[in-house]
Formats: structure tokens, sequence, C-alpha cells
């Protein structure tokens, strides 16, 4: 089983490597992550969406209204129970969705929840038909809600990131 030191290992690797794209966090850390932890469940992306007769993104993910048309707002990736692509036939119990952030190019998380710069993002997953659950984290901090609680549930800080600016012109972050 994944321990704090490996999860800490994983997430190093990442920083080293400079690639802080938040899809590769998602693939790199947190899914397995998250895939040692819960080993009964489904962990699948669902960040990518392809028009389908034969599955409901709505069964978990909230919409928002784009010029006068309504969009599915998909998360990164979907937990839940007997996944099946064809949930529309299928019958799938989905447990969360997982909002990934990376921690270096848009820090949103590490401080007070309130203040999270994707809340409304975090809202429109919580209106899901079949999902009342979401789970923000950009791989340091890991913020719970839940439709019923409005919004929050907890946060859980894994540690800190330390900051520095790249003395250049541009002033980059470095960690």
């Amino acid at each position: 089983m994944l321990n704090y030191e490996e999860y800490k290992l994983l997430m190093n690797r990442q920083l080293k490597k400079k690639d802080v794209r938040e899809r590769v966090f998602q693939d790199n850390v947190i899914r397995p992550f998250l895939q040692v932890l819960l080993t009964d469940y489904d962990i699948e992306p669902v960040d990518v969406k392809i028009n389908s007769s034969e599955h409901d993104y709505t069964q978990y993910c909230g919409t928002y209204v784009k010029n006068g048309i309504e969009i599915t707002a998909t998360p990164d990736l979907c937990i839940s129970d007997n996944w099946n692509w064809e949930n529309r036939k299928n019958i799938v119990n989905y447990k969360c969705v997982v909002e990934i952030k990376s921690p270096i190019l848009d820090p949103i998380t590490g401080f007070e929840p309130s203040k999270y710069r994707c809340l409304e993002e975090v809202k429109r997953h919580l209106n899901a038909k079949k999902n009342s659950k979401v789970i923000l984290t950009d791989g340091i901090t890991w913020t719970f809600y839940e439709r019923e609680l409005n919004p929050i549930i907890a946060s859980i800080c894994l540690g800190n990131l330390d900051y520095r600016l790249k003395s250049n012109s541009n002033r980059k972050k470095l960690v």
C-alpha cells in the first residue's frame, strides 16, 4: 500500500521533472494514489468528452449555460462502484468526482477554501444527477464537498510547497 512517504516521492518526482501540467499530476500522482487507497472502486479519467449516445455525462457532471446552450462540465476523475461507459443502460454507483489542479500553474488551493478561484466549477459538479460529492485537490491540499453540506466537509493539507521567484524578467515561479 502506498504510504505518505511514497506519495511525497511521487509529488517530488513530478515537481523535479518541471512538468507541472494538471493532466500529468492527474495521471502520475493523483490517480495512482487513489487507486491504492480505494481498491474496491473504479477511478476513471473523465476529463475528455466525446459524443456518445450510450453515455450520459450529466449523471456525474454538472452543467453550465454558454450562449444559451447547456454544456456538461466534466471533472478530471470519477470514482464509482461498477464503472461502465454505457451508463444509460447500465447502473453505475457514483461515489465522487475529483477536480484536479496543478499546484504550480494556478495555485488555487492550500489557503482558505472560501477563496478558491474554482468554486463555480465545484458547484457545477455538485449539481450532477447521480453524484453529490466532489474532491478538489492540487495534490497537496484535499478539500471535500458534499451537496447537502454546502459546500465543505473538510480540508486536509499534506504539506507545503515553498515557492521562490526566479530572478529574470518573467519572475517565474519555482518550487
